[in-house]
């Protein structure tokens, strides 16, 4: 059965299938992080930082780049999708991080999140890295400077 057709008769028996269909379309946005031996706490986030997704996951990214002499690690891979309301979230982290003598980079981030990154300008604030390891090299070595 072609989907189109399945889809409607699914909502003609059923609206909520319409409701369910769009909450599994939009994936929630998750926030994972741990402190590192190498003293870089690393942010994982997964999903679509878009508006619902930033909402979901803000404050505690807000409160992840909260201390003194943060190095941290934002890895971007698990970024299916992000839209213009996800660049106030990493600037506002940044500047907590840097406001406290810290440092802050972004990781691997998707070709589309990067596209939007880039028309941000955002490499011109948080440097970007493709890969784990030379971020982390990065990071380590500019606080030891």
């Amino acid at each position: 059965m072609e989907f189109n057709s399945w889809f409607q008769k699914s909502i003609a028996r059923d609206p909520k299938v319409l409701v369910q269909f769009h909450l599994e379309e939009k994936q929630v946005m998750k926030l994972h992080y741990s402190n590192r031996e190498d003293g870089i706490r690393l942010i994982k986030l997964n999903g679509r930082l878009d508006g619902l997704g930033v909402d979901g996951i803000e404050v505690e990214f807000i409160r992840l780049c909260t201390g003194d002499g943060l190095l941290v690690l934002v890895d971007l891979s698990g970024v299916s999708y992000m839209s213009s309301i996800g660049i106030p979230m990493l600037v506002g982290g940044a500047k907590l991080v840097f406001s406290r003598n810290g440092k802050m980079a972004l990781c691997k981030p998707r070709s589309n999140v990067e596209f939007v990154l880039d028309m941000a300008g955002i490499s011109q604030i948080i440097p970007i890295y493709k890969d784990m390891k030379a971020a982390v090299l990065a990071l380590t070595k500019l606080s030891v400077e």
